[in-house]
This record gives C-alpha cells, structure tokens and sequence, in this order.
C-alpha cells in the first residue's frame, strides 16, 4: 500500500477515525463499564 500511495499520490483518501473503547486499564473505564453490567445483566448473580 505505501508503494501505491508514493506512486500515486492522490489514488487513496481515508477518513480519520478513532473511538475510544473502555477496556478497564484506564481506572475512569471502570464506573462506566459497571454501569453498564448493572443496567444490561442486573439479573446475572454470580
């Protein structure tokens, strides 16, 4: 791909993107992520 792009400069345009997604090794992920196991499987006891 980078071979196609310095051969054809304008050939590829790509839309930035990023999204975070919680995965609990940020302690502000952890309140946000409980919430939503309490509220989407509340019924779940373990």
């Amino acid at each position: 791909m980078n071979m196609m792009v310095r051969e054809h400069p304008k050939s590829l345009f790509a839309y930035p993107l990023s999204e975070h997604v919680p995965d609990l090794t940020d302690k502000r992920d952890i309140l946000p992520v409980k919430k939503y196991l309490e509220e989407s499987y509340g019924e779940i006891k373990f």
